[in-house]
């Protein structure tokens, strides 16, 4: 895992792939931004200056606190959402609201996975939601998430229900951290 206190240069992805899993496959790469050829110009410039400009912000007193809050709890890492949304409030709410969307959908597909032993549906249900485990910096989510991926590739279907069940209680639990971070961009 990268240091997050080292600056890195951004990177844009241009190419003439549109499908959907060509874009998960760029994010998952570490691509900061991507746009299918010809990229609309005035996004595309808007996307340059902003990844130029981007510097860490200057916590306010409140960013800290919440800072202090999430990091206390171990479960997000601010530092890899806050680049994801260039250290943008309003792009920050939105992937919060996404996820915060998207959790309790998961975690009820994994357990109704789970209760069918169906190890292949767990698999597709942990491709999904990767890419926002790690966008989310979620790291012990994402820990669990991989070793649910081996236990199914292994074909252990007890093991891996009983692991879809674990990883469905994480990401409940995840949802009220996603929303501290969510009301501390709008207070941004």
């Amino acid at each position: 895992m990268p240091d997050p206190g080292l600056s890195r240069l951004p990177l844009v992805g241009l190419t003439a792939h549109a499908l959907p899993e060509y874009r998960e496959r760029f994010m998952q790469a570490g691509i900061d931004a991507f746009f299918v050829k010809p990229p609309d110009p005035e996004a595309f410039l808007a996307t340059l200056q902003r990844l130029a400009r981007r510097e860490k912000a200057v916590q306010t007193e409140e960013g800290a606190a919440l800072s202090r809050k999430l990091e206390a709890t171990g479960s997000l890492g601010l530092g890899t959402i806050r680049e994801y949304a260039g250290d943008d409030p309003e792009t920050m709410v939105r992937l919060c609201d996404a996820f915060i969307k998207a959790l309790p959908q998961y975690a009820e597909q994994l357990d109704a996975a789970a209760e069918k032993l169906d190890l292949s549906e767990i698999r597709g249900i942990i491709h999904k939601l990767r890419t926002s485990l790690v966008i989310f910096g979620a790291s012990e989510a994402l820990a669990l998430a991989e070793a649910l991926n081996e236990t199914a590739k292994s074909g252990d279907t007890r093991a891996g229900a009983d692991q879809a069940h674990e990883l469905a209680k994480r990401l409940t639990a995840l949802l009220d951290d996603v929303k501290i971070l969510r009301d501390g961009a709008r207070a941004d």
